[in-house]
């Protein structure tokens, strides 16, 4: 035993310098592997800047206590051996948690959900791999902190003591944390039966937003104009929103304004076409102008319209407005609301006759009052 203990520096550094080789040499050849077959897609080059920078690191260490414990156990070096039992355990939970991370990374880079388009099925997979990845992090560090206690000697010790109060504890935490666990299983609820999904567009306390981040708690609203509403989760489960995409991105937006009677509506119907067709914005589906009330003064005219999302259905109702208002007042400035009023020649004649009597009684006021001043 004590040629063995005296040797054991001798047989770390072996142990240390073949750890070191294998590292080296496993390293060059994985990043070499995922190298050409990253150049095939964006997602295998993400892959391979998500392996290099935040996978190896904690594969490396696992790797290095590995070997070091394997060397303690064939070596009977029990000094170190109950030691890189525990470092190998929290380095391989180290792991396991990386490869949770870089699978969600390679599915968020997959399903990008900031695409073009109609995006329903990638905020659906975003949306359960984020909510996935926090429960599995969670789970694997829990699994594997509690493994690692369990081979010290000491903690073992306490576990039958811990398992006897186990009943107990868990009642008292079960009425401490009721608020935690139901926001808990609502996540469960928002992850699978999806009432809301990453980058949905909702209206909630009022409020136009975007959701921006579900956690296994909160969620957090990203309103139009960039503050952030952190709601409860159990708020989506219990309480009545608005959500545009709930089923699909596409929006149908209407556009009103007030016109005078002299509009030609058949000509700006036509203006309108090209106008709208010309647009970018356009997801060309659907639009019509209808002349939907009326009153004593003017008409007032809808333009309905679809856009395929809706920040984009915004932009595109700003732009046909500016248009179609900058047309009627270059083309038909009569067209303009205003207010009209019909009077006869007597009516007319009176009125100049009223207004000559009262501009004579105030210059003959201004003349007297120099009179009065000087008396």
């Amino acid at each position: 035993m004590e040629s063995t203990l005296g040797d054991a520096p001798t047989h770390l550094l072996i142990v240390s310098l073949s750890a070191l080789f294998v590292i080296v040499v496993l390293r060059y050849v994985i990043l070499r592997l995922i190298y050409f077959i990253s150049k095939s897609s964006k997602v295998n080059q993400l892959s391979f800047e998500a392996l290099r920078e935040h996978y190896f690191p904690s594969l490396y260490v696992f790797l290095g206590l590995f070997i070091y414990d394997v060397a303690a156990f064939a070596f009977e070096l029990e000094v170190y051996e109950n030691l890189f039992n525990t470092a190998v355990l929290l380095s391989f939970t180290w792991v396991m948690a990386k490869t949770v991370k870089f699978v969600s990374l390679v599915i968020y880079t997959k399903y990008d959900y900031q695409i073009a388009g109609d995006n329903i099925k990638e905020r659906k997979i975003h949306t359960q791999a984020l909510f996935l990845e926090k429960i599995l992090v969670v789970v694997v560090w829990v699994l594997g902190l509690a493994f690692a206690l369990l081979t010290i000697e000491q903690v073992k010790g306490m576990g039958t003591k811990l398992l006897a109060s186990a009943g107990v504890l868990s009642v008292v935490v079960g009425f401490a944390a009721q608020k935690g666990l139901a926001n808990l299983i609502a996540g469960f609820q928002i992850a699978f039966t999806q009432p809301i999904r990453i980058d949905d567009v909702v209206i909630v306390e009022g409020e136009w937003g975007r959701i921006e981040e579900i956690t296994l708690t909160y969620v957090v609203v990203k309103t139009w104009d960039w503050r952030r509403l952190v709601l409860p989760v159990t708020y989506f489960t219990q309480q009545p929103f608005q959500n545009w995409t709930r089923s699909s991105s596409d929006r149908l937006g209407s556009i009103t304004f007030w016109a005078d009677y002299n509009l030609d509506v058949s000509k700006l119907r036509e203006v309108l076409d090209d106008i709208i067709r010309d647009s970018e914005l356009f997801n060309g589906h659907f639009w019509n102008l209808q002349v939907v009330d009326a009153n004593e003064r003017a008409m007032q005219l809808r333009i309905l319209v679809t856009a395929e999302s809706a920040q984009v259905d915004w932009d595109l109702r700003c732009e046909i407005r500016e248009k179609v208002l900058q047309h009627i007042r270059e083309t038909q400035p009569e067209a303009l609301p205003t207010i009209r009023f019909e009077a006869s020649k007597d009516g007319i004649q009176s009125l100049e006759e009223d207004q000559f009597a009262r501009n004579h009684q105030n210059s003959h006021s201004k003349t007297e009052r120099p009179e009065s001043n000087a008396q």
